[in-house]
């Protein structure tokens, strides 16, 4: 009994629990996906559903003919276009020369004759080195100087003349050339390249009629540019063109005899032919 009590003493009363309070739980917020992934997972879960097609473009096989012939036809418009734009370019560097020539350059009104001269000859001088140099504009500006401020020295006309002749303004050459020979009716130099002028132009019975006072001019007065085997040939190479074989021979005859000079290969050449047309072959 006394066992008993002694147990029950030992056993002591749990305490009593508190009431237990409900918590409520927040749900936990979801992560929103970004804009991009979340069209990415769209366009994949579509792709899935929808069946796949594999589709290949119907591209023209490759033409070597065809491709070759747009290559030529590119290069022959290209030189067609670089054609008419050289031909515009010398058309305007042309009518630059004619505004340069009609236009006056200076006033010597005001000079004295020995100035004018003085500025004559410099300028001369000046346009006769461009000219052979290649400088073609600066010739005729400086020649045309000289010649406005001493008008009575042929020399000036022949060698703007010349420059005329160059870049294919024959009128204008023609021009100076004739006024050269209405200061100087015996200046071989400027019948010569009257005729040269008259050639360009198919005109081949007015170039040997200029020729041949070229001829006669040389004759008289000699020229220390021009020869009389330059005449004769070049009036061998007319005769020629004008289909006056015998002419032809003669002349070509003539300036392969020259003495003092070389003979020409063209003038064997040229004689050769003319004989040919006259069926000279032995």
């Amino acid at each position: 009994m006394a066992l008993l009590i002694n147990k029950r003493k030992r056993i002591k009363k749990a305490p009593k629990k508190a009431p237990v309070r409900s918590v409520r739980i927040a749900p936990v917020a979801k992560k929103k996906m970004p804009i991009e992934s979340a069209r990415k997972k769209t366009a994949k879960r579509f792709s899935l559903c929808m069946p796949r097609i594999s589709w290949t473009p119907n591209l023209p096989a490759f033409n070597k003919e065809r491709f070759t012939l747009f290559m030529y036809w590119g290069i022959i418009l290209f030189f067609v276009s670089s054609t008419f734009y050289i031909i515009g370019y010398t058309n305007s560097f042309m009518r630059q020369q004619g505004q340069v020539i009609e236009t006056s350059i200076i006033d010597v009104s005001n000079m004295t004759p020995e100035a004018r001269l003085e500025l004559a000859t410099e300028f001369l001088n000046s346009g006769r080195d461009k000219l052979l140099a290649g400088n073609i504009t600066g010739a005729i500006i400086d020649l045309t100087v000289s010649i406005e401020a001493e008008p009575f020295n042929p020399e000036a006309f022949i060698y703007r003349g010349e420059a005329h002749m160059q870049v294919g303004d024959l009128d204008r050459a023609r021009a100076d050339f004739v006024a050269s020979l209405d200061l100087d009716a015996g200046n071989a130099v400027a019948w010569y390249n009257h005729a040269i002028i008259w050639a360009r132009q198919e005109v081949m019975d007015g170039a040997i009629t200029s020729l041949n006072y070229a001829l006669a001019a040389n004759a008289e007065r000699p020229s220390d540019i021009l020869s009389n085997r330059d005449i004769l040939s070049r009036r061998g190479q007319l005769n020629l063109w004008s289909h006056n074989f015998q002419a032809a021979v003669n002349d070509y005859t003539a300036a392969i005899n020259q003495p003092g000079f070389p003979a020409n290969p063209d003038d064997f050449a040229g004689r050769a032919e003319a004989l040919t047309q006259l069926g000279a072959f032995s």
